[in-house]
């Protein structure tokens, strides 16, 4: 009997060994699949903030360095250019002048600005190239609204540079809000 006890308490334990065993090799390899998943996961995430600092490297270096100034001198043109509607009643003539003179800045600032935008990031690009129709829209529509008396400085103020000063904030929050 003692030996029937000692046979059978021998196969429990192997038994037992082998579901240890087992046990074992599946928490190794379930660690094996969590540590893949985790490296797998980290380098995704390296490679997208890899992509947002290039992205954010080529803004600076493309935009803010090399064609912010474009921006300025158009706002600057820009105001320049319609400063004549202070001066006098102007004609309907002297106002499509004035419109393609404003159409040839906003080609120029669209080549030289808004265009290089692309580069970087579509959605960027989509933005502020609505920022730019917007304000066109706005100055169109106030030029040729003769209800607008564009001679009285505070109209003036309201109708044409409010519109310029709110489309260069916005321009410039999307810029410097931008995270790639």
């Amino acid at each position: 009997m003692i030996l029937h006890c000692s046979q059978s308490l021998s196969n429990q334990t192997d038994i037992l060994d082998i579901i240890f065993k087992v046990a074992a090799i599946v928490i190794a390899l379930f660690n094996i699949v969590i540590t893949y998943y985790i490296f797998s996961l980290n380098q995704q995430n390296s490679d997208v903030s890899k992509e947002q600092e290039r992205k954010m490297k080529l803004l600076k270096t493309l935009i803010l360095d090399q064609n912010l100034k474009f921006l300025y001198d158009f706002i600057d043109q820009l105001e320049l250019n319609l400063n004549i509607l202070t001066n006098s009643v102007v004609s309907q003539n002297e106002k499509e002048n004035l419109i393609e003179e404003t159409d040839e800045l906003f080609i120029m600032i669209r080549r030289k600005f808004v265009d290089t935008l692309l580069a970087v990031d579509n959605s960027l690009y989509s933005n502020i190239l609505s920022k730019f129709d917007e304000l066109q829209g706005k100055l169109y529509e106030n030029i040729f609204n003769n209800g607008l008396n564009l001679t009285d400085k505070a109209m003036y103020n309201t109708t044409i540079l409010k519109p310029i000063t709110e489309a260069k904030t916005e321009i410039l929050k999307f810029l410097f809000n931008y995270k790639g």
